[in-house]
């Protein structure tokens, strides 16, 4: 958070000196992750991610502001959510909710940045995007699998939960038998892309919470994963989740030959011996 204030400040204080408001309303914003970061599916999930428009600026607080009604007003409409739910997802109090959402606040728009909520909005509104696209993914892919089935009927069956549980096993042994990622060596992903590595691999056909804790952890309490995964920012960083998860998606990444993502790169520059593992 300290990083995102001294990004804000430096919007406020642009408005001290007599430039013109084409630049005032484009501030320069230093290491920084797009959203259109292919290279991490979850690069928002990134501490120091920042939301731009399709030009490369960075979305003001007017613009954040209305896409949030919008998506509330949508959410509203079609009964998914409330007003009162979504501002618990953005885990924001009411007041300063309040205050973000009543332009009048602001005389220098860019002075809103200094109030959590527009950050906490521009991740869930992004979120919302990727699922959304995630969603018409699947649902073409689906589309298309379903015919090729219709046209090819020597394709093979779906397989069954026993055979997606022995192919993850599988998996999960050639990851674990990669070698040259130390134990005890330095953890270049913060608690929060951690989670959001975890919560992916959960979500593919046949894992289970109880496989990942046995086969990926180690045994670990499953109440110590649960705590994990409702953490904040660097509050579970002493948990052994931490460390042992981080260190089998690094595995993972090298197996399937995959780059190291920006918010990566940006994370090894800014800590080179890794985040801390002791709470401040």
């Amino acid at each position: 958070m300290n990083s995102r204030k001294q990004v804000a400040s430096s919007f406020t204080s642009a408005t001290q000196i007599p430039i013109s408001k084409e630049i005032l309303e484009t501030p320069v914003v230093t290491t920084i992750v797009s959203s259109s970061d292919e290279e991490e599916e979850m690069s928002f999930e990134a501490d120091l991610w920042v939301s731009l428009t399709k030009t490369g600026k960075q979305k003001t607080p007017n613009m954040i502001r209305n896409d949030l009604q919008k998506y509330i007003d949508e959410c509203k409409e079609n009964g998914t959510s409330s007003q009162a739910k979504i501002v618990k997802s953005l885990a924001v109090d009411n007041d300063s909710f309040r205050k973000f959402m009543n332009p009048k606040n602001y005389p220098d728009q860019w002075s809103a940045t200094k109030n959590e909520t527009y950050w906490a909005a521009t991740k869930l509104l992004e979120k919302v995007k990727h699922e959304k696209k995630s969603t018409k993914v699947a649902t073409v892919s689906s589309a298309r699998s379903k015919r090729k089935t219709s046209d090819s009927p020597c394709i093979s069956q779906k397989k069954t939960k026993s055979e997606l549980r022995s192919d993850l096993k599988a998996l999960i042994a050639r990851v674990h038998a990669v070698p040259n990622v130390a134990q005890n060596g330095g953890v270049y992903d913060s608690c929060t892309e951690v989670v959001a590595k975890i919560k992916k691999f959960l979500n593919r056909d046949g894992m289970t919470k109880a496989l990942f804790l046995e086969a990926v952890l180690g045994g670990v309490n499953p109440h110590i994963l649960a705590k994990f995964l409702a953490g904040k920012k660097q509050d579970q960083c002493e948990t052994i989740v931490y460390r042992t998860a981080y260190v089998f998606f690094e595995k993972l990444r090298i197996l399937e030959g995959r780059k190291k993502s920006k918010a990566r790169n940006i994370n090894e520059e800014r800590y080179p011996q890794g985040f801390s593992l002791t709470k401040k």
